[in-house]
C-alpha cells in the first residue's frame, strides 16, 4: 500500500495550523430539479426488505436533518440498478480496469465522468484509460458529435505519484488549493489538441489537510456505472469493482458533478427508468471534512454502517484494509451484545498514520484497535465466542503461510445475514469515517449478496486458519 510521501506530509504540516480548528462542512450545491418527498421511493422496483428499510430510514433521516452533509441531492439516495458483474482480483495482474472502467467508457455516446483517489500515469490502468480516450475521439469524429470526458483526482493522490505525474513546480503549488485544472498529459492522457472531438478535462480536488476525495466511481451517459475499491494504479492488493446499469448511474453522476463544482450538463438521451429486473439500492456516501477537529459523526455513510449492523440478527461480515475507529468499536460491541456473530477481516501490518487523528476518532493501528476491542469485551467468553477477527490471507500463498504486509486487501465490504451488502470506497478508519469523501451503495438483494460472498470466499483463506490478535 502506497504510504504518504514527503510532498504530501510537508503540505499537510504547513496547512494544518490553518485548519486544525473545527470548521463547518460546506459542500457546493449543483442545481438539480428537486423531487417531492413523497416520490423518493418511486425509483425502487419493489419494497425494500425490512432490514434494508431500517438502513434506508436512517440514511434519509440523516439526509433531511443535515442536508449540508450530502454529496448529491437527496433524491439520488434511493435508487435502483441492474448488477452487470463484479470481480475480486489481485493487482498488478488484474483486469478490473479493463473490464469495469475502460470497456464501459468506450461505450459512451455523450459523457464519461471518473473520480479516483490515486492516478498513476505509469500504471497499466492509466495506459488503458489513455487508449480509451483515443478510441472515444475516433468514435466522436465518425459520428460527428463531441463527447465529454471529465476526470477528478484527489490532490494528495496526485502528489503521491509526483515523480510520475510531473505536473510541474507551479502545478504542485496550485494543486494545493481546493480545485485545480490539470493538463491531461500530466496523467498520461492525450493532449487536448490531439483529441479535438472530445471535451477532455482534468481537475484535482482536496480540502486540506484531511479532506480527501477517496471515491472511486465511473458513470457513462448516466446509464452505466462502476464503483468499488480500485484506483487508477497498480497497487498489489485485492480490489473489487462492480458494474451497474440503470438509475444508479444517475446517482453516481450527480455525486460526481457536485464534487466537480459545476452544473451537470443536460444529457441528450433520457434518464434510465427502473425495470422489474433491477434491485433496490441506497447511496450511502460521506462528505469531505478538512480540519482535524470537530468532524460530523452522523453522515449517510456512517449511519448506514451502524444501522446495518444494528439490523443484523444472525451474522455480519466486514472486510476492510483497516478497522480503527472508536465508533466502529462501539458498533461491533453493540452487535455482539445482541447475540449476533461478527466476522472481521482486515490487513496485517498496516502502516498508515492512524495516530495523527485525535482521541475520539481513531484507536490507532489495526493491532492496537483490536487490543482495545478485546479489552472492552474483557472476560466475557460468550461475546468472545461470537467474534472472529482475522488478518487477511489470500489464496495466492500456501496453507500455513503467516500474515504479511505484502499480502493485503483493499476491499471495503459489509454483508448482513447474507441478505444485503454495502460496497464502495469507505474504509473502517478515521480518515473514511470522518474526513474523506466516499461513495458506497447498499444492494438489497439476497441472491446477489450470496454471489458476492461466494466470490470473495474464493480468493481468500483468512478463516482457515484464522491468524488473529
Amino acid at each position: 500500500m502506497r504510504t504518504l510521501q514527503l510532498p504530501i506530509v510537508t503540505a499537510m504540516l504547513l496547512l494544518a495550523a490553518r485548519y486544525v480548528i473545527a470548521l463547518p462542512v460546506s459542500i457546493p450545491q449543483t442545481p438539480y430539479p428537486q423531487a417531492s418527498p413523497s416520490n423518493y421511493e418511486s425509483v425502487f422496483p419493489r419494497a425494500l426488505s425490512p432490514k434494508a428499510r431500517h438502513v434506508f430510514d436512517a440514511v434519509m433521516q440523516t439526509a433531511k436533518k443535515y442536508p449540508e452533509r450530502l454529496t448529491s441531492p437527496i433524491q439520488y439516495l434511493p435508487t435502483a440498478g441492474r448488477v452487470l458483474g463484479f470481480s475480486f482480483q489481485h493487482s498488478p495482474n488484474d483486469t478490473l480496469c479493463e473490464e469495469f472502467i475502460t470497456n464501459y467508457a468506450v461505450k459512451a455516446q455523450e459523457e464519461v465522468v471518473l473520480e479516483t483517489f490515486l492516478y498513476d500515469r505509469k500504471s497499466l490502468c492509466a495506459r488503458q484509460m489513455a487508449d480509451a480516450v483515443r478510441t472515444l475521439d475516433a468514435k466522436a469524429k465518425a459520428s460527428g458529435t463531441r463527447i465529454r470526458v471529465y476526470i477528478l483526482v484527489d490532490t494528495a493522490g496526485l502528489l503521491a505519484f509526483i515523480g510520475s505525474s510531473r505536473p510541474g513546480t507551479s502545478g504542485v503549488v496550485n494543486a494545493l488549493f481546493k480545485y485545480y485544472k490539470l493538463a491531461p498529459e500530466a496523467l498520461g492522457l492525450p493532449r487536448v489538441r490531439d483529441v479535438p472531438n472530445l471535451d477532455l478535462r482534468v481537475k484535482t480536488f482536496h480540502r486540506w489537510p484531511l479532506g480527501a476525495l477517496h471515491s472511486k466511481t465511473l458513470a457513462v451517459d448516466g446509464r452505466l456505472a462502476s464503483i468499488g475499491s480500485k484506483n487508477i494504479d497498480t497497487e498489489t492488493g485485492l480490489d473489487m469493482l462492480i458494474g451497474l446499469e440503470g438509475p444508479i448511474a444517475q446517482s453516481v453522476r450527480a455525486d460526481f458533478f457536485q464534487s466537480w463544482n459545476e452544473p451537470a450538463p443536460v444529457l441528450r438521451t433520457p434518464a434510465p427508468h427502473t425495470t422489474s429486473d433491477m434491485v433496490p439500492m441506497v447511496v450511502a456516501a460521506n462528505p469531505y471534512y478538512g480540519p482535524f477537529l470537530g468532524p460530523p459523526e452522523d453522515t449517510p455513510q456512517n449511519v448506514a454502517w451502524k444501522a446495518a449492523m444494528d439490523a443484523a440478527t444472525h451474522k455480519a461480515f466486514i472486510m476492510t484494509p483497516n478497522f480503527s475507529t472508536d465508533s466502529g468499536r462501539e458498533m461491533i460491541l453493540r452487535t455482539l451484545r445482541r447475540g449476533v456473530k461478527v466476522d472481521l477481516v482486515e490487513l496485517y501490518g498496516l502502516d498508515l498514520p492512524q495516530f495523527v487523528f485525535p482521541p475520539g476518532q481513531s484507536d490507532g493501528s489495526n493491532m492496537l484497535a483490536m487490543l482495545r476491542l478485546f479489552n472492552a469485551i474483557g472476560n466475557d467468553t460468550t461475546l468472545r465466542s461470537r467474534l472472529r477477527v482475522c488478518w487477511y490471507m489470500s489464496k495466492r500463498f500456501p496453507v500455513g503461510a503467516k500474515p504479511s504486509s505484502d499480502d493485503w486487501t483493499h476491499v471495503k465490504y459489509m454483508s448482513i445475514d447474507d441478505e444485503f451488502a454495502i460496497v464502495g470506497s469507505g474504509n473502517q478508519d478515521a480518515q473514511s469515517w470522518y474526513h474523506s469523501q466516499e461513495f458506497n451503495i447498499l444492494i438489497d438483494d439476497a441472491a446477489i449478496t450470496r454471489q458476492i460472498n461466494q466470490a470473495l470466499d474464493g480468493v481468500h483463506r483468512s478463516f482457515d486458519p484464522c491468524h488473529h490478535v
